[in-house]
């Protein structure tokens, strides 16, 4: 699963390549790397989906010259076409289920109730494991509270990321701060956390 978490920044860096140069292919690897994304999951599909209108959005606030004209439209529509193509070809099989199976054959699945256990909440990104084994007394009685500790014996629920990375997000976003490029993946990084 390690892999195919890289595929979003994969996607992210021939995005904004696709923005930056004027080079067709750029938009061909884009459209490949949103349709790695689909292949993983449909959420990854549809968190590239979310990089792709906020770029877009924050792009055309900021430095609207590299997205409005006629060479980036090209090279957007020939994204969005192969994109397209590809993504009919992944989820062909996914689309006859849904409206060519009778419902009896798949309505077990849609019975299945979520374990929300396994669900990641936005707490848990900031508080450490009860196995951290450093930090653990402190956050104890925290997991407990925001129930961490239900998935026994691992806690899977936990997507901690570490201060490690948040401090240096933080010092890069200080270091940084004049770079109109810094500002662009602190607004994403927002939206990420909302969603």
């Amino acid at each position: 699963n390690i892999m195919s978490a890289e595929f979003i920044p994969l996607f992210a860096y021939f995005m904004i390549k696709m923005a930056r140069e004027r080079n067709m292919w750029n938009s061909v690897f884009t459209g490949v790397a949103m349709i790695l994304n689909a292949m993983c999951d449909l959420h990854m599909f549809l968190l590239t989906a979310a990089v792709f209108v906020v770029f877009h959005i924050y792009t055309f606030f900021t430095q609207r010259k590299l997205i409005v004209n006629r060479s980036y439209i090209q090279r957007l529509i020939v994204m969005v076409a192969l994109t397209s193509l590809l993504s009919f070809v992944v989820y062909f099989q996914t689309a006859y289920g849904l409206f060519f199976v009778p419902k009896s054959i798949g309505a077990a699945s849609s019975v299945t109730k979520f374990l929300s256990a396994k669900s990641a909440d936005l707490v848990s990104f900031f508080i450490p494991s009860s196995a951290n084994p450093f930090l653990s007394r402190y956050v104890a009685s925290l997991n407990v509270e925001i129930g961490k500790t239900t998935v026994l014996p691992n806690e899977i629920a936990t997507a901690y990321v570490g201060y490690t990375v948040l401090g240096l997000a933080i010092l890069g976003l200080v270091i940084f701060w004049k770079r109109r490029d810094v500002y662009f993946w602190g607004v994403l990084s927002l939206i990420g956390a909302i969603l």
